[in-house]
Protein backbone atom coordinates (compact mmCIF):
# COMPACT_ATOMS: atom_id res chain seq x y z
CA UNK A 1 0.00 0.00 0.00
CA UNK A 2 1.32 3.52 -0.97
CA UNK A 3 2.19 5.85 1.18
CA UNK A 4 -0.92 8.35 2.01
CA UNK A 5 1.43 11.22 3.13
CA UNK A 6 3.74 10.67 -0.04
CA UNK A 7 3.71 13.14 -2.53
CA UNK A 8 3.87 12.46 -6.50
CA UNK A 9 8.12 12.90 -6.32
CA UNK A 10 7.91 9.83 -3.50
CA UNK A 11 9.40 12.37 -1.01
CA UNK A 12 6.92 13.17 2.62
CA UNK A 13 5.94 16.29 2.32
CA UNK A 14 8.03 16.80 6.14
CA UNK A 15 11.10 16.21 3.78
CA UNK A 16 10.46 19.46 1.64
CA UNK A 17 10.53 21.72 5.12
CA UNK A 18 13.47 19.71 6.83
CA UNK A 19 15.08 20.67 3.60
CA UNK A 20 14.22 24.35 3.51
CA UNK A 21 14.83 24.76 7.41
CA UNK A 22 17.95 23.38 6.51
CA UNK A 23 18.81 25.12 3.82
CA UNK A 24 17.55 28.54 5.72
CA UNK A 25 19.32 27.99 8.99
CA UNK A 26 22.96 27.43 6.98
CA UNK A 27 22.16 30.85 5.29
CA UNK A 28 21.57 32.17 8.72
CA UNK A 29 24.20 30.72 10.50
CA UNK A 30 27.11 30.34 8.38
CA UNK A 31 29.48 27.26 8.98
CA UNK A 32 32.07 29.42 10.54
CA UNK A 33 29.66 30.44 13.10
CA UNK A 34 28.29 27.11 13.66
CA UNK A 35 32.38 25.88 13.91
CA UNK A 36 33.04 28.74 16.99
CA UNK A 37 29.67 27.54 18.27
CA UNK A 38 30.56 24.30 18.39
CA UNK A 39 34.30 24.84 19.64
CA UNK A 40 32.65 26.57 22.98
CA UNK A 41 30.01 24.23 23.20
CA UNK A 42 32.63 21.34 23.64
CA UNK A 43 34.57 23.51 26.04
CA UNK A 44 32.37 24.67 28.33
CA UNK A 45 30.22 21.52 28.61
CA UNK A 46 33.71 19.77 29.64
CA UNK A 47 34.57 22.95 31.76
CA UNK A 48 31.19 21.98 33.63
CA UNK A 49 31.45 19.09 33.80
CA UNK A 50 28.68 17.27 35.69
CA UNK A 51 27.56 20.63 37.51
CA UNK A 52 23.86 21.10 37.93
CA UNK A 53 21.86 24.07 37.42
CA UNK A 54 18.23 24.02 38.73
CA UNK A 55 18.15 20.29 38.87
CA UNK A 56 19.34 20.39 35.30
CA UNK A 57 22.83 19.85 33.42
CA UNK A 58 24.72 23.06 33.39
CA UNK A 59 25.24 23.39 29.79
CA UNK A 60 21.65 23.41 29.28
CA UNK A 61 21.94 27.25 31.03
CA UNK A 62 24.60 28.11 28.86
CA UNK A 63 23.01 26.84 25.89
CA UNK A 64 19.85 28.74 26.74
CA UNK A 65 22.30 31.77 26.89
CA UNK A 66 23.91 31.53 23.89
CA UNK A 67 20.12 31.31 22.11
CA UNK A 68 18.80 34.21 23.63
CA UNK A 69 22.27 36.21 21.98
CA UNK A 70 20.88 34.71 18.87
CA UNK A 71 17.30 35.89 19.31
CA UNK A 72 18.75 39.52 20.53
CA UNK A 73 20.88 39.41 17.46
CA UNK A 74 18.23 39.28 14.81
CA UNK A 75 16.19 42.42 16.60
CA UNK A 76 19.67 44.15 17.04
CA UNK A 77 22.70 42.56 15.62
CA UNK A 78 25.89 42.55 18.17
CA UNK A 79 29.01 44.17 16.62
CA UNK A 80 30.70 40.68 16.50
CA UNK A 81 28.24 37.85 16.67
CA UNK A 82 30.75 34.74 16.94
CA UNK A 83 32.39 36.09 19.51
CA UNK A 84 29.29 36.90 21.51
CA UNK A 85 28.03 33.66 20.92
CA UNK A 86 31.47 32.23 22.34
CA UNK A 87 31.05 34.33 25.40
CA UNK A 88 27.35 33.14 25.89
CA UNK A 89 28.56 29.68 26.16
CA UNK A 90 31.32 30.24 28.54
CA UNK A 91 30.34 33.09 30.54
CA UNK A 92 30.28 31.09 33.82
CA UNK A 93 33.64 28.87 33.22
CA UNK A 94 35.96 31.51 34.58
CA UNK A 95 33.59 32.06 38.11
CA UNK A 96 32.12 28.25 38.40
CA UNK A 97 35.19 25.80 37.07
CA UNK A 98 38.73 25.24 37.75
CA UNK A 99 39.23 26.51 34.44
CA UNK A 100 41.82 29.67 34.68
CA UNK A 101 42.31 32.13 32.13
CA UNK A 102 45.35 31.43 30.69
CA UNK A 103 43.75 28.14 29.63
CA UNK A 104 41.11 29.89 27.97
CA UNK A 105 43.50 32.06 25.88
CA UNK A 106 45.06 28.88 24.72
CA UNK A 107 41.51 28.20 23.21
CA UNK A 108 40.12 31.30 21.88
CA UNK A 109 40.84 34.82 21.35
CA UNK A 110 41.66 37.65 24.11
CA UNK A 111 38.69 38.94 23.12
CA UNK A 112 36.47 36.31 23.98
CA UNK A 113 38.19 35.59 27.00
CA UNK A 114 38.33 39.49 27.95
CA UNK A 115 34.63 39.32 27.97
CA UNK A 116 34.16 36.33 29.99
CA UNK A 117 36.46 37.78 32.19
CA UNK A 118 33.76 40.91 32.12
CA UNK A 119 30.96 38.31 32.92
CA UNK A 120 32.48 37.42 35.87
CA UNK A 121 31.90 38.08 39.21
CA UNK A 122 34.45 37.58 41.79
CA UNK A 123 34.37 36.63 45.06
CA UNK A 124 34.54 39.80 47.66
CA UNK A 125 33.81 41.96 44.21
CA UNK A 126 30.67 44.68 45.33
CA UNK A 127 27.86 44.69 42.54
CA UNK A 128 28.59 48.08 41.69
CA UNK A 129 32.47 47.22 40.55
CA UNK A 130 30.73 44.21 38.65
CA UNK A 131 28.29 46.21 36.94
CA UNK A 132 31.01 49.11 36.06
CA UNK A 133 33.02 46.42 34.30
CA UNK A 134 30.10 45.21 32.48
CA UNK A 135 29.51 48.50 31.30
CA UNK A 136 33.06 49.32 30.37
CA UNK A 137 32.57 46.45 28.24
CA UNK A 138 30.65 47.87 25.86
CA UNK A 139 27.30 47.01 24.09
CA UNK A 140 28.20 43.41 23.32
CA UNK A 141 29.22 42.17 26.67
CA UNK A 142 25.64 44.20 28.30
CA UNK A 143 23.56 42.47 26.02
CA UNK A 144 24.92 39.27 26.56
CA UNK A 145 24.83 40.04 30.36
CA UNK A 146 21.21 40.85 30.09
CA UNK A 147 20.29 37.41 28.15
CA UNK A 148 21.91 35.61 31.19
CA UNK A 149 19.29 37.36 33.45
CA UNK A 150 16.13 36.67 31.17
CA UNK A 151 17.48 33.12 31.01
CA UNK A 152 17.98 33.15 34.79
CA UNK A 153 14.95 34.64 35.75
CA UNK A 154 13.16 31.33 33.75
CA UNK A 155 12.47 27.85 34.47
CA UNK A 156 15.16 25.20 32.96
CA UNK A 157 13.20 23.13 30.28
CA UNK A 158 12.07 19.63 32.20
CA UNK A 159 13.71 16.75 30.74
Amino acid sequence: MANPAANKSGSRPGNRLDNKLNTESKAAFPQELQDFYNHALFFAAEAHGNQLYGGSPYILHVCMVADEVFAAHQKEPFSNIENAVQIALLHDVLEDTHIMENEMLQHFSSDVVSGVKLLTKHKGQSLRDYLSGIKKGGADISKIKMCDRIINLQRLPVH
